[in-house]
């Protein structure tokens, strides 16, 4: 099995380094914009690349999903099953959804769900435990928990 690595690149965004079964080393850069580089080291000189592939975010899904996904999708969906019936789901903000723009607090979203918000995803930058001032962006990921029908009125109020 492949090792992975993980570096932090400042400003910048991410680097993971991959080895392979047979020796082949490859890197991806993760930049905050959402691009991703795919750098093929040279066998000779690991400091050296072969090649590069620039890609953007939503090319970088496609090739995910044409290579079977990864380990954090599979995590996710892992995640989104229920325990002792309270649920935590993933859910984006859509244009013309009756909470979109709204913060949390003018949406009285614990009052009206039950549900509580974890983070708000905004282009790329995470949100954790967001306060009544958290806005519901459009294309915003929201992160919430709580029970099956107060998730299933929350999505409905960020779905267009």
């Amino acid at each position: 099995m492949g090792r992975v690595s993980e570096s932090e690149l400042p400003g910048v965004g991410a680097r993971f380094d991959f080895s392979t079964d047979d020796g082949e080393q490859l890197g991806v850069v993760v930049h905050r914009s959402g691009r991703r580089d795919v750098a093929f080291y040279d066998t000779d000189d690991p400091d050296a690349c072969r090649a590069v592939v620039h890609l953007e975010e939503h090319e970088a899904r496609d090739l995910a999903e044409l290579l079977g996904g990864s380990r954090l999708s599979e995590e996710v969906a892992r995640l989104r099953h229920q325990v002792a019936g309270i649920t935590l789901d993933w859910l984006t903000v859509e244009a013309g959804a009756p909470w979109a723009g709204s913060t949390i607090g003018d949406a009285e979203v614990r009052s009206e769900t039950g549900v509580s918000i974890v983070a708000i995803i905004s282009d790329g930058a995470t949100s954790p435990s967001p306060g009544p001032e958290g806005v519901f962006g459009i294309g915003d990921t929201v992160i919430a928990i709580g029970m099956p029908d107060g998730l299933e009125v929350l999505a409905a109020r960020l779905s267009g």
